[in-house]
C-alpha cells in the first residue's frame, strides 16, 4: 500500500503529479470489498471480505489501473469505532487485495461529513497524489453517495448492487453501469479500457 490519508478537512487544490496522468479505479469499501453489515464494521473480527473481490481488484491493477480505496468513516471521529480498530480493518482489506496480486496505491478515509462522499474530496485528493486523469477513471460503489462523488469528480461510475434494488435510491439512473459485484464491475471497466 502506498499511503493512507485520513481527511478531516478539505485539502487545498494542488497538482503535485500533473506529469503522470493515468487511469484509476476508486473502490468503496463496505459493500464492494467487504460484506455490508446492518451494523457498522466496528471490530476487525466483524470484517467479511466478499469472496471474489480481491481477484477482481487484482485484474484491474494488472491492467494498469491505479487502485485507491475511498471510504466514508465519520463513525471514527464520532467515537463509534476506535481508530486502531478502523486501521486494522483497513490493513486487513489491503492485505487481502495485495495477497491476490492487486497493488493498492492509496487508502482515503473521510472522517468528517465535510470530506465524505457524495463530496468528491477523497477522489480529488487521490487524483492529485497519484497523478490520475479523472475523466479516464472509475468510481465503484454501492450507493448513491458513491455515484454522486464519482460524477462530481468527473469519473465514470459503477454501482454495485447485489440484489439490483437501486431504483429505491434512484442511483441506478445516475450510474454509468449497474452490476451485482466487483467482478462484474471489473469486466465492464476492462471491456472499455
Amino acid at each position: 500500500m502506498r499511503r493512507a490519508v485520513f481527511l478531516d478537512h478539505d485539502e487545498p487544490a494542488g497538482s503535485s503529479n500533473l506529469g503522470k496522468r493515468r487511469r484509476a479505479v476508486f473502490l468503496d469499501r463496505d459493500g464492494v470489498l467487504n460484506r455490508r453489515r446492518l451494523a457498522l464494521v466496528r471490530k476487525p473480527s466483524q470484517l467479511v471480505l466478499l469472496p471474489e473481490a480481491p481477484e477482481a481488484a487484482a485484474r484491474l491493477s494488472k491492467a494498469g489501473f491505479a487502485l485507491a480505496i475511498v471510504t466514508n468513516q465519520e463513525w471514527v471521529s464520532r467515537g463509534y469505532i476506535a481508530r486502531a480498530d478502523h486501521d486494522e480493518v483497513m490493513r486487513r482489506v489491503v492485505a487481502a487485495l495485495e495477497d491476490a496480486g492487486a497493488k493498492v496505491e492509496g487508502v482515503y478515509a473521510a472522517l468528517t461529513p465535510e470530506t465524505a462522499k457524495p463530496r468528491p474530496a477523497m477522489l480529488l485528493q487521490a487524483a492529485r497524489d497519484l497523478g490520475v486523469d479523472l475523466a479516464a477513471s472509475y468510481m465503484v460503489g454501492d450507493n448513491a453517495k458513491d455515484v454522486l462523488a464519482g460524477r462530481a469528480a468527473g469519473c465514470r461510475t459503477v454501482l454495485v448492487d447485489p440484489r439490483l434494488r437501486t431504483a429505491i435510491q434512484g442511483a441506478n439512473a445516475r450510474a454509468d453501469h449497474v452490476c451485482r459485484a466487483l467482478p462484474e464491475a471489473a469486466d465492464w471497466i476492462l471491456s472499455r479500457a
